[in-house]
């Protein structure tokens, strides 16, 4: 039941963001910045619900839900940066009024609110939503990006993937006449950017921790005559590849170990290669058994199995 509600929610949420799509592109699109925000929370619940509800491993789920929630905030931002006449986003563009459309001056549209709006020129909605806006409209892209790829684990390429989209917002904008190609936008886009990508760089080893196994080798033994024995030399098997193993079995039996470094054990699972941690096993469960059952040892009893 609970993967049913979750294929449904995505299905829903797909097609709600390729119907927000299709409208964007028709003429005189427009939306109301309450409705957008309204939307967007419901379709931010959907994308939490699918991606969680629906099956795999801790890591895969966070993953999952980072991309659907990013294709959310996606298609929200292009809208509005692009298409939505609420904010004004027509293709006016004219070659000769480039000028008027760039700033190349470090903080001379920040100073200009500013002052506006301290001497009444500018009101103050209009200075909040320009200064305030720019500083927050690319957050969500620095606390998604990492969770959503492997490859933004580090702060170094995500930065930079970060700065050329805003670099390409700008430039695209400029081209389009949907907007001006503002360095303070560029500033103030990257600063709200950078500083929550870097906020939730601690999150991110969690995450690695929780998805993070490793296989280190393929080993392959003959069965000997019994069902659980093992003989001759192991042979390494290497041709491994997109988590497939392709061996040529040679004439009989063979039973395959996988040698896998992980961190799902549990923290309360025995570590079969660290020596204290076995030194803890034998106390615990074959030293009694020998104390109390020595005197069968060798006679009686051939050996016993105990599960870790």
């Amino acid at each position: 039941m609970k993967q049913t509600v979750a294929r449904f929610c995505q299905w829903v949420l797909l097609g709600s963001l390729g119907a927000m799509a299709a409208f964007a592109a028709a003429p005189g699109y427009w939306m109301k910045l309450e409705s957008r925000l309204l939307l967007s929370l419901i379709q931010s619940g959907a994308a939490l619900a699918a991606g969680l509800g629906l099956g795999g491993e801790r890591g895969q789920k966070i993953r999952r839900t980072a991309r659907l929630l990013l294709a959310v905030y996606l298609t929200h931002l292009i809208g509005l940066l692009f298409f939505d006449g609420e904010f004004g986003r027509h293709n006016t563009f004219r070659l000769e009024n480039w000028r008027l459309r760039t700033n190349l001056r470090p903080f001379a549209t920040m100073a200009v609110y500013w002052k506006g709006m301290r001497r009444g020129w500018v009101s103050k909605s209009a200075a909040v939503i320009n200064l305030l806006g720019n500083l927050l409209a690319l957050a969500p892209l620095g606390a998604l990006l990492p969770f959503a790829w492997s490859r933004m684990k580090k702060i170094a390429p995500s930065l930079a993937l970060g700065a050329l989209c805003i670099f390409l917002i700008e430039v695209t904008q400029l081209l389009t006449g949907c907007g001006s190609c503002d360095i303070d936008d560029f500033i103030l886009n990257f600063t709200g950017f950078a500083l929550t990508r870097l906020a939730v760089q601690p999150l991110r080893p969690k995450l690695d921790r929780a998805d993070d196994e490793e296989l280190l080798a393929a080993v392959a033994y003959r069965r000997g005559d019994g069902a659980e024995l093992l003989a001759g030399e192991g042979i390494l098997l290497e041709n491994m590849a997109e988590g497939l193993l392709f061996w040529d079995v040679p004439e009989g039996f063979y039973r395959i170990f996988f040698l896998i470094k992980t961190r799902k054990g549990g923290r309360e699972y025995i570590n079969c290669i660290d020596r204290e941690s076995v030194r803890a096993l034998i106390e615990a469960v074959y030293e009694p058994h020998y104390e109390h059952l020595s005197r069968y040892f060798g006679n009686t009893l051939t050996g016993f199995f105990s599960d870790e």
